[in-house]
């Protein structure tokens, strides 16, 4: 028997973010009678959480529901019926003294909302494979039936697939795109998109002694005004708390360089950046003793995802700005038809390269797409192409509805978060993948 169909498949994921986790904790419930050697590759010496909420739509629920990752989670929130109505966010128009209610976005179905660490807990008690913190991935070559890792602790290893699910800076991107001869491609680096998010969190006791009964305390809000928004939502983790995200756009900086990293801001800066917005959002944002603040980057969409044995995932495939909530989402998803591909039982060594094929086929084109989506969910809730200036201060009635109709276009980027799944791009992977296979045969 030729040394390539002998032994199990070696995968190795470089990026113990959502991506990775999630692929190896896949792998593992789906590749349960598979000869899988599965290692995970991350630089950090700890899994500790970046950001704090994440949001679960009910198309990737179903998801972490199938993987029988749900039950872990559920212990810090309650179950939702797949046919109730849920509100996504609450709109309000606040860059004025005076804000007012314009909408609410409705989903049918859960949606669900947890702390990054729980969910990455979660991920890690099911995962597959071995974890090696402190391996800072550095390079890769192929050479014959195999990839070869080497990082910057000295280590080198070998895997007859390599993910890269190392983020919006992923260096398994830069390696694919070299491989491929795109040594000048525009998405060699992620690009600024002329934004800066304010992150922070705010406890229910503090919000509560300094706004009693604030709206934020119990409603996911969207606080839109022109090139700013506020997005808000409750989690609960050790004690209840508010979960922030204060966004500032300069459109005239798009495509400029941003060479800072995050960093701490102070309240002050952030109440000057939104001084003109109502009351609620004053108070809201003045309870944030330390919010963080982080350039808005995006990646400007690749071709191709694969190349040879080398796969990309996640953020280092299709890094989007948060205007979707979905970041997170997609590279679930990416990891959930990886996973059912690499667990069918006609993949090995020898012809792993007919999943990756496959997989690119499938995925690119719908991380690009929501992408893409993402882009314009910025512009419709930071109010760009929207002309209030002859509005009053108090005609709301009037603005309302000319409101209410510019959001119905961030609904309907929305719908494809809940009114379809991934199942069906699960079902093509497969029938493609056994259509290849059985050309072989």
């Amino acid at each position: 028997m030729d040394k390539t169909t002998l032994g199990p498949l070696r995968i190795a994921i470089v990026g113990a973010g959502i991506g990775g986790l999630t692929l190896s904790a896949a792998l593992g419930q789906l590749g349960k009678n598979r000869a899988l050697e599965v290692n995970l590759y991350e630089s950090a010496s700890e899994i500790s959480a970046i950001g704090a909420g994440i949001t679960f739509w009910p198309r990737q629920w179903k998801i972490i529901k199938t993987l029988g990752i749900d039950e872990s989670l559920l212990k810090f929130t309650p179950s939702v019926s797949d046919d109730l109505e849920s509100l996504v966010c609450q709109i309000r128009k606040s860059d004025q003294k005076e804000g007012f209610y314009v909408d609410d976005i409705v989903v049918k179905g859960g949606m669900y909302r947890f702390h990054r660490a729980d969910l990455q807990n979660s991920l890690m008690s099911h995962m597959k494979g071995t974890l090696h913190l402190g391996h800072q991935f550095v390079s890769f070559k192929e050479v014959e039936d195999e990839v070869i890792l080497t990082f910057a602790n000295g280590t080198v290893a070998c895997c007859d697939l390599l993910v890269g699910m190392d983020g919006i800076n992923s260096v398994v991107r830069r390696g694919l795109l070299l491989s491929q001869g795109h040594k000048d491609s525009p998405s060699m680096e992620p690009g600024w998109m002329g934004q800066v998010v304010y992150r922070g969190l705010v406890s229910e006791e503090a919000l509560n002694a300094h706004f009693p009964n604030h709206m934020a305390l119990d409603t996911p809000m969207m606080y839109s005004g022109k090139n700013k928004q506020i997005i808000t939502y409750p989690v609960k983790h050790t004690t209840k708390f508010i979960n922030i995200g204060a966004i500032i756009t300069d459109p005239s900086k798009s495509g400029t360089p941003y060479n800072h990293p995050p960093a701490e801001a102070s309240t002050a800066e952030l109440l000057n950046l939104f001084s003109e917005f109502e009351p609620q959002v004053q108070a809201l944002l003045s309870c944030i003793e330390r919010p963080m603040r982080f350039p808005v980057k995006w990646l400007i969409p690749l071709e191709r995802y694969t190349c040879g044995r080398v796969v990309l995932g996640g953020d280092a495939a299709h890094a989007m700005p948060p205007y979707q909530g979905a970041g997170a989402g997609v590279a679930i998803e990416d990891a959930y038809i990886l996973a059912h591909l690499l667990s069918h039982s006609g993949v090995l060594k020898a012809n792993v390269s007919k999943a990756v094929e496959i997989y690119d086929i499938v995925r690119t084109p719908e991380g690009n797409r929501v992408l893409d989506g993402s882009i314009a969910c910025g512009d419709i809730a930071q109010l760009r192409g929207l002309e209030l200036d002859a509005i009053e201060e108090g005609d709301h009635e009037s603005a309302r509805a000319r409101l209410k109709k510019h959001f119905d276009g961030f609904s309907k980027y929305l719908e494809w978060l809940w009114l379809d799944n991934a199942e069906e791009g699960r079902e093509q992977a497969l029938r493609m993948l056994e259509e290849r296979l059985d050309q072989v045969a």
